[in-house]
């Protein structure tokens, strides 16, 4: 029987990798193509890590991709505990009887956001 074996196109690099090719190329003065056979790296990640690189490992180190900043129109956190007080004193109540009352208080929100809170907070 033959067996497929799935070659991955991106092999995870660590730390001292990087920091071993950034040196080469930049005190032993390797030529770039050297450097990505010997490595088996790609040029746009050797090109990256040497942006960066500022002499130390830890300059090498993978980034937080997390947003410095909630989203703008997140939810306050005062308006979720509301709907799932309503929801906990009225549990039979849907979530479109719960908007209604909460139009009536005049908080502004839509229904499918009040369905959404509900279903993520069981």
């Amino acid at each position: 029987m033959n067996s497929i074996t799935l070659e991955r196109n991106y092999f995870p690099l660590d730390i001292e990798t990087r920091h071993h090719a950034c040196l080469r190329y930049k005190e032993s003065g390797w030529p770039v193509k050297k450097i990505l056979s010997f490595y088996h790296i790609k040029r746009p990640s050797l090109y990256r890590w040497l942006k960066i690189f500022d002499g130390t490992k830890e300059s090498l180190l993978d980034k937080s991709h997390k947003p410095l900043s909630d989203h703008p129109n997140k939810i306050n956190a005062g308006i979720i505990k509301r709907i799932l007080d309503l929801h906990r004193r009225n549990p039979e109540q849907s979530y479109i009887e719960i908007w209604v009352r909460l139009r009536h208080e005049d908080i502004k929100i839509s229904p499918s956001s009040v369905l959404r809170i509900l279903k993520r907070n069981g």
